[in-house]
């Protein structure tokens, strides 16, 4: 940087990273405003993606690759992964969290020369199970809540044992599953690790602040949603200003920003708000659900039911679905449902989008499974995630 001209020229860019920010929030809702229920939703699919990508490109993905690769056991650096990506997922989002958590769980396994498969699973699993805590972390609880009109604190008060017992129960199949040595299958822990690889240099100054954005930014979204505000509006500012960060130090460039919103997300958000009427027509057809309790019999059938749509058509249409049929149902039905769309959709790998997108960014790799594979692997932590889910739920209910 020159005396005469770097000051200026950083200070132009720093404007122009903040004009594009700005921009992109007033895109974002305009865009998302003719959705109706579906904006926030909309709003959501428009800004994470290049909120966690302008984190990556700032070295979040390699500063916690670091922090995560310490010593110990490596069913223990697997579970704290694991227990990691759960709460990204619950604070900012199931596709922040699945964007996030591939290149930094396959870092944590090249840096360890461990099985790249069981940190694909961790981040799969953690980003999706760990995505129905607040009506926020998934847009899916998002569509219910708008849909059936449930308050932010009945929604938690009623979903945090499910939650937390759907974590529990998948974070124990996950440490069995890679207990031992190398198999043939490629799918275990080795038993001895060899000693990590160096950790990077300490975090420059512009990346520490954009996660420190990040993160004071997800907890203010809990607080907003507490009081009833718009969650969606608060992360598309939170991704404006990473963004404008990231821009600005040069980080990333406004293309590949933009090309880093999915086009199938998009997608199947209109796909949702098209299919509404005819949702409307076949939720007709099922019984209605009143606010009275379900007994667990129909619990359990809610849940199937929301699990085998999303593993078929994506859980955003089967909550678009869920949002018609559970109007006027108990807050126990709606996450009956959500246990079925969030944590059974991960029969299939195209269930849900972060699963598309978590599998997508683990191809060049090589760590991603074939369908095939994916669909032998995947059942465990489904059937495991979601009956343990759906247990805590009668229990408490």
């Amino acid at each position: 940087m020159n005396a005469t001209g770097g000051a200026p020229a950083d200070s132009g860019r720093t404007l122009a990273a903040a004009a594009l920010s700005v921009a992109g929030i007033a895109a974002a809702v305009l865009l998302a405003e003719p959705l109706g229920a579906l904006r926030g939703t909309m709003i959501l699919v428009l800004v994470l993606p290049p909120l966690a990508q302008a984190l990556d490109r700032l070295g979040w993905a390699e500063l916690l690759a670091a922090r995560l690769s310490r010593g110990g056991p490596s069913r223990v650096r697997l579970i704290v992964c694991y227990a990691a990506w759960l709460i990204v997922s619950a604070l900012l989002t199931l596709d922040v969290a699945a964007v996030a958590s591939m290149p930094v769980g396959l870092a944590v396994a090249g840096r360890w020369r461990t099985a790249q498969r069981s940190q694909f699973w961790a981040a799969i699993a953690g980003s999706n199970v760990g995505s129905m805590l607040f009506p926020f972390s998934n847009l899916t609880n998002l569509l219910l809540v708008a849909g059936t009109g449930v308050g932010f604190t009945t929604f938690v008060g009623t979903a945090w044992a499910p939650q937390f017992a759907a974590a529990a129960a998948v974070g124990i199949l996950l440490a069995l599953r890679w207990r031992t040595k190398p198999a043939e299958d490629g799918l275990a822990i080795a038993a001895a690790d060899p000693a990590p690889r160096s950790s990077p240099l300490r975090a420059p100054t512009v990346t520490l602040v954009a996660g420190g954005v990040a993160a004071v930014g997800a907890c203010a979204a809990v607080v907003i949603g507490v009081v009833g505000g718009d969650v969606a509006l608060t992360f598309a500012v939170i991704s404006g200003l990473v963004v404008a960060l990231a821009v600005g130090n040069g980080a990333v460039g406004p293309g590949s920003l933009v090309r880093s919103i999915p086009i199938a997300g998009v997608a199947v958000v209109l796909f949702a708000a098209a299919t509404r009427g005819p949702m409307v027509d076949l939720a007709g057809g099922l019984p209605d659900l009143e606010r009275t309790l379900p007994t667990p019999v129909a619990l359990a059938g809610i849940a199937v039911i929301g699990g085998l749509l999303a593993s078929a058509i994506n859980n955003l249409p089967a909550a678009a679905f869920g949002a018609v049929w559970l109007v006027g149902a108990s807050p126990a039905a709606i996450v009956a449902y959500l246990l079925g769309t969030n944590v059974l959709a991960l029969l299939t790998p195209y269930g849900s989008l972060a699963t598309i997108l978590g599998r997508n960014l683990a191809k060049p790799s090589g760590a991603s499974p074939s369908t095939r594979e994916y669909l032998l692997e995947a059942w465990p932590f489904a059937v495991v995630g979601a009956a343990a889910g759906l247990a805590a739920l009668i229990v408490v209910r």
